[in-house]
């Protein structure tokens, strides 16, 4: 093996699942246990990195992976394996590397490794990669060891950041009036999301936050004219009360326009392919899912910056979508 690639690209990394659940078994002890489906889950989502290392002959191998996960503004590493042949040439200190870029990227303000007190190695190498210290807690009942959390802040900007010292002004201007002029992120929601809030439904709460964001400006709604269509086609069903209220207010709300006709079939093709892809192979998809497929199609054309939905079928594919989206 001569050269080592960090992939984090689920579309390469899925086809590592086993092998990284095989090694990550044979480290049980370190590690712990997770399941094949938890890997190939966090694959999907864009929350693996995988180290590939190339063979003279042209073929590649697994040399080590990082899982992580989190919310912002902390990012969690659960597990980092790097196989022996691999150790002491830069592949653990280079996987880390691109976890603290994606998270710079991401806004994240900084990344938690747990590690148990008793191995040296690991406490040595995080060490190393500057997590420092920060807190020690106890671990399960049934080893009861000490572990040792350590952190690492990134170097995200934040308005809580304190200037370096200058003598020049405009080091210290936090370009507040610049923010506050920008125009703000738009982002396209389904039907669901907003009957999650008008139905009391469990993810009520959050969907209020987001409508509350749009209505002081922090972000901007657009909805699909396929809302409306769902709407109206959900009129005929018991989803929604038999009146026009609930019509009229998604009629006032901003629209995206549809791409042209053959470039909707190019890209509803594809999403369906990707996002269901027995069901369109079978050609046998639900109009549910249709529907679904035509919403994310209007929000690509129109480069939102997120698609709000509650759909679990494109949540599952979202780290994939995002990799496949046409950049701004």
């Amino acid at each position: 093996m001569r050269e080592v690639e960090i992939v984090d690209d689920p579309i390469r990394t899925l086809p590592f699942v086993q092998t990284i659940r095989s090694h990550a078994d044979a480290e049980r002890e370190s590690l712990g246990f997770l399941p094949e489906e938890a890997y190939r889950e966090a694959a999907l989502q864009g929350k693996i990195l995988v180290a590939i290392a190339r063979a003279e002959g042209g073929g590649v191998g697994y040399a080590g992976h990082l899982m992580f996960g989190g919310r912002p503004p902390t990012l969690r590493v659960f597990q980092l394996l790097v196989l022996p042949a691999f150790r002491e040439r830069g592949v653990g200190p280079a996987l880390v590397a691109r976890l603290v870029a994606l998270a710079e990227t991401n806004g994240f303000f900084s990344i938690i490794a747990r590690v148990a007190e008793d191995l040296e190695a690991a406490n040595a190498f995080w060490q190393k990669v500057h997590f420092r210290r920060s807190d020690v807690c106890t671990g399960g009942k049934s080893r009861a060891r000490s572990i040792i959390v350590r952190e690492r802040r990134l170097n995200t900007p934040s308005l809580f950041d304190l200037p370096v010292p200058s003598d020049d002004e405009a080091d210290h201007d936090l370009c507040l009036r610049d923010i506050a002029f920008r125009r703000s992120a738009a982002y396209s929601i389904d039907l669901n999301v907003l009957l999650d809030l008008l139905q009391d439904r469990p993810r009520a709460a959050v969907v209020s936050r987001i409508v509350s964001a749009a209505l002081v400006g922090s972000i901007r709604l657009f909805v699909a004219p396929e809302f409306i269509a769902e709407l109206r086609r959900a009129k005929q069903t018991t989803l929604v009360r038999q009146d026009d209220t609930l019509l009229d207010f998604a009629l006032s709300l901003p629209q995206h326009p549809s791409p042209p006709p053959a470039v909707m079939d190019i890209l509803t093709l594809e999403l369906s392919s990707l996002i269901f892809p027995e069901p369109t192979r079978k050609a046998k998809l639900k109009p549910r899912d249709q529907s679904d497929v035509r919403h994310l199609a209007v929000a690509i054309y129109n480069h939102v910056s997120g698609f709000i939905t509650s759909e679990e079928a494109i949540l599952r594919k979202r780290a994939i979508l995002i990799q496949k989206l046409p950049k701004k």
